[in-house]
């Protein structure tokens, strides 16, 4: 049932692929899916679209994030890595790809990889913001731009 409702989200994900608006995004959501349904190759695939549409830093950042774990996935940990690291270049300070980071060293018998992501994942600067909190949130992130047009907007 849920891998039902999992095609069905990625067959409508894919239906809006063609407004521009929205591209980078809906592939970005794809891939999570893809990845999800353990369909790696296919999410690696979706990821490209998205990097091809050049969404906002969220969406870029949600797409190396997702391609670090597709990576990770194909048993390529070093290309794994170069994703996560892009992620965190994207939004500096942000945890999940610290502790991606942290986490992938430290399988693959590299400590002091592992424990220089650790520390940098646990040294978060106060503020500091990490886009994955909102991922599930859809497209909150827009909703203070959106109420100051509102507010603008004279009836």
């Amino acid at each position: 049932q849920l891998r039902r409702l999992a095609q069905l989200a990625i067959n409508e994900l894919e239906r809006v692929r063609a407004a521009p608006e929205v591209a980078g995004e809906a592939a970005v959501r794809r891939a999570l899916l893809l990845l999800r349904l353990d369909r790696p190759d296919e999410a690696l695939a979706a990821l490209d679209e998205s990097d091809a549409a050049a969404g906002d830093d969220a969406v870029r950042y949600f797409s190396a994030l997702f391609r670090g774990r597709a990576l990770e996935r194909l048993a390529r940990p070093v290309d794994a890595a170069t994703a996560y690291e892009r992620a965190a270049t994207i939004v500096r300070g942000a945890q999940t790809p610290a502790v991606a980071l942290a986490s992938l060293w430290q399988r693959h018998d590299r400590p002091a990889e592992a424990l220089s992501w650790a520390r940098r994942a646990m040294t978060t600067p106060a503020g500091a913001a990490d886009p994955w909190w909102l991922y599930w949130r859809g497209d909150l992130r827009h909703a203070s731009a959106r109420l100051a047009v509102l507010r603008a907007t004279t009836p």
